[in-house]
C-alpha cells in the first residue's frame, strides 16, 4: 500500500498510509497538527480509488451527450412544425396581403373592414424628410462675367494703342524699343484669348473685331496714307496723334499688311483706363531715333532659300566677316535675316550687295590666306637658326654661324648677315636657338579642337614668336589664326594683313602686303585656285558639283597665263568644251554616262588636278574676254 511521507516542524519524519482519511494528522512526537499536502479542509480526505475515477468520468460524458442530444431533438422539432404550417395554408393573394398590412406601419397604407382607406397613425402623420441639396453655385457671377468681357475690350484697346507706337519706334529705328513693345502686344493679346476661353465655359460670347497683332506693318493711319511719306514723317505723325488721344466713340481707319496681305480695321478708344494713360506716356516716344530717308514700303517676306544660300556661305568661311560689314550695312543685313522680311529693294539688295559682293571678296581673301598657310609651311621645314651670341652690352643676336675667327664672328639671321668682334661678345651658345623650340610649342597649340579653342593656344604662340622675332614662324601662326577667325586683330597685324576695305561702292578687299619671299616666286592665282580645289574635292565627291563649286569660287580670279591638262583630265576636257558655260545637268545621256564612266575612274588626287586645271581654266577665259 502507498504511504505518505511527513516531516513535522519538530524535526520528526514519519510515514502515513495512504489511505488515511482527513486532510492533517498528529505528529507522534510532538503532537503537533501536520497537514497533509494535496488535501484542503472540508473535503473528504480518503482518496479515489480507479473504480470511482472511471464511474466519475462516464457519469459526466453520459451528461454531456444528454445535452447535446436534446438540443438537437428540439431543432428538429421546431423545422417539423414550420414545415407542416407552411404546407397546411395556401398562398395568399397579393391583393389579400395588402389590406392585411397593419396599417400602422409608416409609410404602408391598408384598408378597414368597409375597405376605406386608413390614416396612417397620428404619431406618423408629422415626420418631415431632408430637404434636396442646393443647387451648385455658377462659376462666375454675373459681376464677374462682365468683368471678363470688360478685359476683353480693355486689352484689345491696349493691343491697338501698342501696336500704334511700336510702329513709331520701327520708323525711328529704335529696334530694341520696337521689340519690346511687340512682346508687350503678344503679352496682351495672351490675356484676349484667356479671357475668352474662360467665358465660352459659361456659355458666354463676345462680339470681337479684329484687332492688330505682332508682326503687322502698318501702312496708313487716321486718313494718312504711310507710303507717300518717309519714315521720319510718319513716326512723328503717329507720335502727334498719340500725345493729343483722348478717348471717345470716334473711329480711326488703319490699314496694314498681315502675312503679306492688306487688311483695314477701324480703331475705337472708349475708355481712358490707366493702361492706356501709361501707354500714350511711353518713354520712347521722346526718342528721335535714326530714321531712314527712303519711302516707306511694304515689307515682304525674304525668300528661304536666299536666308539659306547666304548662312552657308557665311558658315563656309572662317568666323568674322560679317563683322566686315559697314555698321549700318551689317544693321540692316542682321534685320533682315533676322526679322525675314523687308521692302522690295532691300531683298534685291540681299541678292546684289551680299551675295554677290561682299561674299565672293571675303571668299577670295579666306583663300589666299590659306595659300599663304601653304607657301610658309616648307620653310618651317628649312634650316632654323640655331645659334645664339651675347654681346657684352646685354643684347643677343639669334642666326646661324657662318665664320668664325679668333677677331670675330660672322652669324646669318633672318635680316641679313652680321660681323660681330670678339671683344664684344659675352657668349656663344650653339643650337640654343629659340625657333628650335618653335615645333614642340606648335605641336601643342595645334591641337584638334573647336575654331574657338584652337585660337585661344594660337594668340599665346604668336606673342611668344613675336617676342623671340621668329618672322616666319609668326606670319604662319598669324595666317593660322586667320584661317579660324578673319576678324583676329592681333593676327592681322602680325601679317601685315589688312581689313578688307568694304565701302558703298565695292567690298573688295585691298591688295594684302604680304612679306617678300625668299624663295622662288609662286603665282598667286595658281596657289589660290589649288586651295580651293583641295577644299571642293574635300568637300564632295560629286562631278557636277565640283566644276560648279570651281566656276563659282574663282568668278574674281583672271589669269594670262594658260594652263596645261593633266594627262588623266583630258578625256573630261574634251568633253566639256568651255568651262565657262558648261552645265552638267544639260548633258545629253550619252555624254553624261561617258563623264561618270571617266569621273569614277578618277583617284582623288587625280580629280584635284583636274579641279584645280578647272579653275584656272575658268580664270585665263575670263581674262581672254577682257
Amino acid at each position: 500500500m502507498a504511504r505518505i511521507s511527513l516531516n513535522c516542524s519538530c524535526g520528526w519524519n514519519f510515514f502515513i498510509p495512504g489511505s488515511t482519511p482527513g486532510h492533517e494528522v498528529t505528529c507522534p512526537s510532538c503532537a503537533q497538527t501536520v497537514r497533509i499536502p494535496g488535501r484542503k479542509p472540508g473535503k473528504d480526505g480518503a482518496p479515489m480509488t480507479a473504480g470511482d475515477i472511471a464511474y466519475e468520468v462516464q457519469r459526466k460524458q453520459s451528461l454531456v451527450k444528454m445535452i447535446v442530444g436534446g438540443s438537437i431533438v428540439a431543432v428538429i422539432a421546431i423545422i417539423v412544425i414550420v414545415v407542416m404550417s407552411m404546407g397546411s395554408k395556401p398562398p395568399e393573394d397579393p391583393g389579400e396581403v395588402s389590406n392585411k398590412r397593419d396599417p400602422g406601419l409608416p409609410g404602408i397604407g391598408g384598408t378597414d373592414s368597409s375597405g376605406g382607406g386608413r390614416k396612417p397613425p397620428a404619431s406618423f402623420t408629422n415626420i418631415e424628410l431632408p430637404p434636396p441639396p442646393p443647387p451648385p453655385p455658377p462659376l462666375y457671377t454675373g459681376a464677374q462675367i462682365d468683368e471678363l468681357k470688360h478685359g476683353v475690350y480693355a486689352n484689345v484697346w491696349l493691343t491697338n494703342m501698342t501696336g500704334l507706337i511700336s510702329e513709331c519706334m520701327r520708323y525711328r529705328n529704335l529696334t530694341n524699343e520696337w521689340a519690346q513693345l511687340q512682346a508687350d502686344m503678344a503679352h496682351y493679346d495672351g490675356k484676349i484669348k484667356n479671357n475668352l476661353k474662360e467665358l465660352a465655359k459659361v456659355g458666354e460670347k463676345v462680339a470681337l473685331e479684329s484687332y492688330l497683332s505682332p508682326g503687322d506693318q502698318i501702312l496708313g493711319f487716321a486718313q494718312r496714307d504711310f507710303t507717300r511719306m518717309k519714315p521720319g514723317e510718319a513716326a512723328a505723325f503717329i507720335h502727334e496723334w498719340v500725345s493729343k488721344w483722348r478717348a471717345g466713340p470716334v473711329l480711326e481707319q488703319l490699314n496694314f499688311v498681315r502675312n503679306e496681305k492688306k487688311m483695314t480695321i477701324y480703331l475705337e478708344f472708349p475708355e481712358e483706363t490707366r493702361e492706356l494713360l501709361s501707354l500714350v506716356r511711353h518713354p520712347a516716344l521722346g526718342l528721335d531715333g535714326t530714321p531712314g530717308s527712303a519711302p516707306i514700303t511694304e515689307l515682304i517676306s525674304v525668300p528661304a532659300d536666299l536666308i539659306k544660300d547666304i548662312n552657308g556661305r557665311f558658315d563656309a568661311l572662317p568666323t568674322g566677316y560679317r563683322s566686315f560689314l559697314m555698321p549700318t550695312e551689317r544693321n540692316k543685313f542682321e534685320d533682315l535675316m533676322k526679322n525675314k522680311k523687308g521692302p522690295s529693294d532691300d531683298i534685291e539688295w540681299l541678292k546684289s550687295r551680299i551675295l554677290g559682293e561682299a561674299i565672293p571678296s571675303f571668299q577670295r581673301e579666306a583663300d589666299l590666306i590659306r595659300s599663304k598657310v601653304l607657301e610658309l609651311e616648307p620653310k618651317l621645314k628649312e634650316n632654323v637658326a640655331a645659334d645664339v651670341i651675347y654681346r657684352k652690352n646685354g643684347t643677343k643676336f639669334e642666326g646661324q654661324i657662318i665664320q668664325q675667327t679668333d677677331t670675330f664672328v660672322k652669324i646669318k639671321g633672318l635680316y641679313g648677315s652680321v660681323q660681330i668682334l670678339m671683344e664684344d661678345i659675352q657668349r656663344i651658345e650653339k643650337g640654343k636657338g629659340a625657333a628650335l623650340e618653335f615645333p614642340a610649342k606648335w605641336t601643342e597649340a595645334s591641337k584638334p579642337g573647336t575654331p574657338v579653342e584652337r585660337v585661344e593656344r594660337l594668340a599665346p604662340l604668336l606673342a611668344w614668336c613675336i617676342e623671340k622675332n621668329l618672322k616666319t614662324q609668326k606670319e604662319y601662326v598669324a595666317f593660322t589664326i586667320l584661317t579660324l577667325d578673319a576678324s583676329h586683330e592681333g593676327a592681322r597685324k602680325a601679317s601685315g594683313l589688312p581689313r578688307p576695305t568694304v565701302s558703298a561702292g565695292s567690298l573688295l578687299p585691298s591688295t594684302p602686303k604680304y612679306p617678300v619671299s625668299q624663295g622662288p616666286k609662286i603665282d598667286s592665282v595658281e596657289r589660290t585656285v589649288e586651295v580651293i580645289a583641295n577644299d571642293v574635292i574635300a568637300r564632295t565627291p560629286l562631278f557636277p558639283d565640283v566644276v560648279n563649286e570651281m566656276r563659282r569660287r574663282t568668278e574674281t580670279l583672271i589669269t594670262a597665263t594658260s594652263p596645261f591638262a593633266p594627262e588623266k583630265s583630258a578625256k573630261g576636257v574634251n568633253l566639256i568644251g568651255n568651262p565657262l558655260t558648261f552645265r552638267p545637268n544639260e548633258m545629253t545621256t550619252s555624254a553624261a554616262i561617258e563623264i561618270g564612266s571617266w569621273w569614277s575612274t578618277m583617284s582623288p588626287d587625280d580629280r584635284r588636278q583636274f579641279a584645280k586645271y578647272y579653275g584656272l581654266w575658268c580664270a585665263y577665259l575670263r581674262s581672254q574676254k577682257k
